[in-house]
């Protein structure tokens, strides 16, 4: 299960894993805790956690009230 990493437009850290966008909601000693980049468009409950090296750790919760885009993680390591 890989991720990559990218920026948003405010060049905050931007995690993409399976087509899906994820920005930071916390960190703590050990890990980093992103959220869907849609948790309030779209009310989105999908996180994912990394250690803190943004090594995939799990996911949790569902994205259900949105689709993910595959082309998405391309087009945005294109724009870095």
């Amino acid at each position: 299960m890989s991720v990559t990493v990218s920026t948003t437009s405010k060049n905050a850290p931007l995690l993409i894993h399976e087509g899906l966008p994820y920005i930071i909601d916390c960190r703590t000693d050990k890990k980093i805790l992103w959220k869907c980049e849609h948790a309030k468009k779209y009310k989105c409950h999908g996180r994912l956690h990394t250690d803190l090296n943004n090594v995939f750790i799990k996911t949790v919760g569902d994205h259900e009230n949105h689709a993910g885009d595959s082309r998405a993680g391309p087009i945005r390591e294109y724009y870095d």
